[in-house]
């Protein structure tokens, strides 16, 4: 996850250079943070769930942080090609409503710009986030492997 997430912080670099570009992106920079099993209590250990992965090697527990985002969090396009354009969220306000409106033609050119910078290899999607700032993102790749369980 931490890795997929450097990888579309190099594309979005490389998709806000260019003159084009109407709107930048950008990525939270998350954090892996290894913990010692001696250090855990016994309940966690035991876990094995969504926020938690033991390595394979060494089995220790590994967290994926990131910094927490202000804002109305929202979807834009999924991993199987479906765009929210129209996912009003009730509760916000117009302008909040608006802003969304007006980044799913961003998320969706950011999208087809990966596919075409990465010569067919990758997509990337999945796109969700406050605004600009995009997190969790997931990358297809031609192969299919690698890169988290969604591709």
């Amino acid at each position: 996850e931490a890795m997929a997430q450097c990888m579309c912080e190099e594309f979005a670099v490389n998709y806000n250079a260019t003159p084009q570009t109407p709107k930048k992106v950008k990525f939270i920079v998350c954090h892996v943070v290894e913990v010692d099993m001696t250090n855990l209590p016994p309940i966690v250990i035991a876990r094995n769930g969504l926020l938690t992965y033991k390595t394979q090697d060494t089995r220790e527990v590994v967290f994926v942080m990131e910094p927490l985002v202000r804002g109305a969090f929202t979807k834009y396009n999924s991993n199987f090609g479906e765009v929210y354009d129209n996912s009003m969220d009730r509760n916000a306000t117009e302008s909040v409503n608006a802003r969304h409106v007006g980044m799913v033609p961003t998320a969706e050119a950011f999208s087809h710009f990966t596919l075409q910078e990465s010569g067919g290899g990758m997509l990337v999607c999945d796109l969700q986030g406050v605004n600009e700032v995009f997190t969790d993102p997931q990358i297809h790749t031609e192969m299919g492997r690698g890169l988290g369980m969604g591709n």
